[in-house]
């Protein structure tokens, strides 16, 4: 069986006020759960009324998509994943919990379990590039079912979206669960209260995404940081593609993230690229107990590393940067003074040697790296890896003005986590003064690796 879940005409046929959703691949199997979801009573409203009476069609569409990709004969569901992204009010919450619940009615397995899991928006972000993708017919996965109602950028781009006699576009569910009236009442509101306030309009009313840099405190670079990612690159690019590199640690106590940034120069266009890696002590997970979500997360996505016990933290980043030093890549390893203790043991068991280690100073001191960081963004010269990490780092991040710097501290930034984002401006600190290019990986394959055995 043939199918697809691209939809690369979708925002003309959202601006016609037509349907986005597929048709259901098997409709007998969509009808009969519909049979049951249309049935179900909202309880929590005025006169408990089904999902039927209370939600526009589009919600019996997309329910039928998801129920209509099961295929009864053979027990297999065709569409594996699929994800709705809708403004707030748009009854996601309602949409959820009757599909659990029909899926729970209709079920046929003894003892099957059904969860429903609200990621983090780290996370979610990551899957919305992706599901952009699948979308726009750049991805091939028609296992994967993405609905998403936002703007075209032209429109974002135009201003057009900001109008409220567009804000319908985006919101499917508007005069049903959405009141137009208080919508654009809240809009009027935000234009009075300022851009802040008008930005989180946008990213909560209308799906319009706004990035990292959110609030008038965040970091400037925030807001360059995301159109730098370059999705798929690894360290292991860094070490194949660039001519030296320079680590940066920051953090690393019990209350802490241990933060890893490494930045690596290209040969010849001397672009920096950019890796990062964390890692935590479960004692986190206890005292920050609203972060632990988050945490998890990251550690699913291969960001983050949750460790046994004290000590296994600064071995695995030790062994990170003893990898790039016999790779014959590594200048320098830059610290923050105060809490270099148990790194420099590490680094030195795997045999960096003293010189190779620098301390970083911090507070106002940063301020050339920040700097350098934020100009290197815009200009498009660092690139990164579109880690969840770095951009939960980067959002997290909370500045406070001096009389002529604008300081990136972690008191500013609260019980929100930026060592990785500290460790990076640690190394840009680092690669700001312009090391000399290494032998690299060929050198050391051709060269050293006979001066061994030689």
């Amino acid at each position: 069986m043939q199918w697809t879940t691209a939809c690369p005409d979708w925002w003309r046929l959202l601006a016609a006020g037509e349907s986005i959703i597929p048709e259901p691949l098997f409709p007998d199997e969509a009808e009969a759960s519909l049979e049951v979801f249309k049935g179900l009573k909202i309880v929590d409203a005025p006169g408990s009324p089904t999902i039927e009476a209370s939600c526009a069609p589009w919600v019996l569409a997309f329910a039928g998509a998801v129920f209509g990709s099961y295929n009864s004969e053979t027990g297999e569901r065709l569409i594996r994943e699929v994800m709705l992204c809708i403004p707030k009010k748009n009854s996601k919450s309602t949409i959820a919990a009757g599909i659990m619940l029909t899926a729970l009615i209709r079920n046929w397995r003894l003892s099957a379990e059904f969860i429903i899991l609200a990621p983090t928006k780290e996370i979610a972000r990551s899957k919305l590039n992706y599901a952009r993708g699948v979308r726009d017919g750049r991805i091939d996965d028609n296992r994967f079912l993405p609905i998403i109602y936002e703007f075209s950028q032209e429109m974002i781009k135009s201003g057009e979206a900001r109008k409220p006699e567009n804000f319908h576009l985006v919101n499917p569910n508007i005069n049903y669960s959405v009141d137009r009236p208080t919508l654009e009442r809240l809009h009027m509101q935000a234009e009075i209260d300022g851009e802040a306030e008008m930005r989180g309009f946008l990213a909560k009313h209308l799906n319009i995404e706004i990035g990292l840099a959110l609030m008038s405190d965040s970091w400037v670079g925030a807001a360059f940081w995301e159109p730098q990612a370059k999705e798929g690159m690894t360290l292991d690019d860094l070490l194949e593609q660039c001519e030296v590199i320079v680590a940066g640690v920051d953090g690393g106590g019990l209350d802490d993230l241990l933060g890893l940034a490494v930045i690596g120069r290209v040969r010849e266009s001397r672009t920096w690229l950019h890796w990062a890696h964390a890692w935590a002590h479960p004692s986190v997970l206890e005292r920050r107990k609203s972060e632990a979500p988050r945490l998890r997360d990251l550690e699913a996505t291969g960001d983050l590393t949750i460790v046994d016990k004290i000590g296994d933290d600064v071995d695995q980043l030790a062994a990170i940067v003893a990898q790039i030093n016999q790779a014959g890549l590594l200048d320098k390893v830059g610290l923050d003074p105060a809490g270099i203790g148990a790194v420099l043991d590490a680094l030195a068991d795997v045999e960096i040697d003293e010189e190779q280690v620098v301390g970083i100073s911090q507070g106002w001191k940063l301020t050339g790296a920040i700097k350098t960081t934020e100009r290197r963004l815009a200009e498009g010269t660092f690139i990164h890896c579109g880690q969840p990490l770095m951009a939960w780092s980067c959002g997290n991040a909370k500045g406070v003005p001096s009389a002529n710097a604008f300081l990136i501290t972690k008191q500013a930034s609260g019980t929100a986590k930026i060592d990785p984002l500290m460790a990076t401006f640690n190394a840009v600190s680092l690669m700001a003064l312009n090391p000399e290019a290494r032998g690299g990986l060929d050198d050391y394959l051709n060269h050293g690796f006979f001066g061994l055995v030689g």
